[in-house]
């Protein structure tokens, strides 16, 4: 689904936050509003993808083929294989997307299980925003270290004890992100 912010009736950022009570479809922004806090606003509302206007056709497609590759069917090549995978403290069931962190259940969006799990299966390696962004939404491109930002924070807010002083997913000053399992 693609959305604009300036709707009638209802503004895309309440459309959004509708839709992801009652489903996973893929949602993208579309729309002029650039602030900061509008991208966060939709990113954390469960908004997939936020892309602002002017934008360029081509990179909208590739976008949404990002989007439905991640979004696809069960069994569908872009998924992680199903399961469950345990690194010290912390458990990630793929099936339910669910997570269990130091005695922490945590339901996960498709999307934050990718990205929990991309960090898990490379632990102790420091993956930089641009290498989650092609791993975990399918593309390149410049400039999405605040989506990447906006999704670390909502998921540590879900498996992390105390999200301000993270002991799971840390984060390496201008390099990235790391997994660390502890014991």
């Amino acid at each position: 689904m693609i959305l604009d912010a300036n709707m009638p009736v209802l503004d895309g950022f309440e459309v959004c936050r509708r839709l992801r009570a009652i489903s996973a479809v893929p949602i993208i922004m579309l729309t002029a509003r650039t602030d900061e806090g509008d991208v966060v606003g939709a990113l954390g509302l469960g908004a997939d993808d936020y892309v602002t206007k002017p934008f360029s056709f081509r990179q909208l497609v590739a976008r949404v083929k990002a989007v439905l590759r991640r979004s696809a069917a069960p069994g569908a090549t872009s998924r992680p294989s199903g399961g469950r995978l345990t690194y010290g403290k912390c458990t990630l069931d793929l099936d339910l997307r669910q997570a269990s962190c130091e005695g922490r259940l945590a339901r996960l969006t498709p999307l934050e299980a990718k990205i929990l799990h991309y960090l898990m299966i490379n632990e102790g390696r420091v993956l930089t925003p641009q290498a989650i962004v092609e791993r975990v939404w399918g593309y390149t491109a410049d400039g999405n270290q605040d989506l990447v930002k906006v999704h670390i924070r909502r998921l540590r807010e879900k498996v992390e004890q105390d999200a301000s002083n993270p002991r799971l997913i840390q984060t390496i000053p201008g390099l990235g992100y790391c997994f660390q399992a502890g014991s």
